[in-house]
This record gives structure tokens, C-alpha cells and sequence, in this order.
């Protein structure tokens, strides 16, 4: 998949409408990687297994906390067609994926 280039001046735009690859995204994920390559193994910076394993933890992490960032954009108001359009699928394949997740979602007690 190509980069795509996005940019904004206006800080309050809203998100493109589908997920890109870009300049900003590169600059997240090697910090990441550097971030977490320094806490798993500090000596080891730069070796290309903990750069696999760094990038697979990440991916996974990523991938098990998108059921409840799914769940928060519906809390928020946002259509299964928007978040569809973020996942790069169909209203109907993410309903079929998450809304499971988000109907059984645990909600925060509230204390007030």
C-alpha cells in the first residue's frame, strides 16, 4: 500500500474518512518501536528479531483494543457506515465483527 500524504493546518479537522499510511504514521510507529524495543531490550536496540517482535506485539496490542475504540465511536454517536469506513469494510462486516463487543461492553459505574 502507497503512503498517502495528508496534511491539515486546521486543528480542529476532522480525521480522513478511511485510515492512511503516511509521514505521521511512520513517525508513531518508530517511536513505538523505539520506545518498546527500549523497555523489552535495552542492549539489544537495532537487532531485527526485536524489531519483529516489537512490530508483532504492537500489531497485537493494536488489534485487541480496537473492539472497545469501536464501541467508544458508537458510544460517541458515530454510524457502523463511519466506522466501517475507518475499518476498511462494510457497515455490515464490522456489526457482524464488533457488535457483540459493543453490546456486551462492561459500562464504567457511575458514581454520581
Amino acid at each position: 500500500m502507497a503512503a498517502e500524504h495528508w496534511q491539515g493546518d486546521d486543528p480542529w479537522r476532522e480525521c480522513p474518512g478511511h485510515a492512511v499510511i503516511d509521514d505521521d504514521s511512520a513517525q508513531a510507529i518508530d517511536g513505538a518501536v523505539e520506545h518498546l524495543s527500549s523497555c523489552r531490550s535495552p542492549l539489544n536496540r537495532g537487532d531485527g528479531v526485536l524489531a519483529v517482535h516489537v512490530l508483532v506485539s504492537l500489531i497485537n496490542q493494536a488489534h485487541a483494543v480496537v473492539p472497545d475504540a469501536v464501541a467508544d465511536a458508537l458510544d460517541q454517536g458515530h454510524t457502523w457506515a463511519e466506522v466501517a469506513a475507518q475499518l476498511g469494510t462494510t457497515p455490515v462486516a464490522a456489526r457482524r465483527r464488533y457488535g457483540r463487543h459493543y453490546r456486551e461492553r462492561a459500562w464504567p459505574i457511575d458514581l454520581d
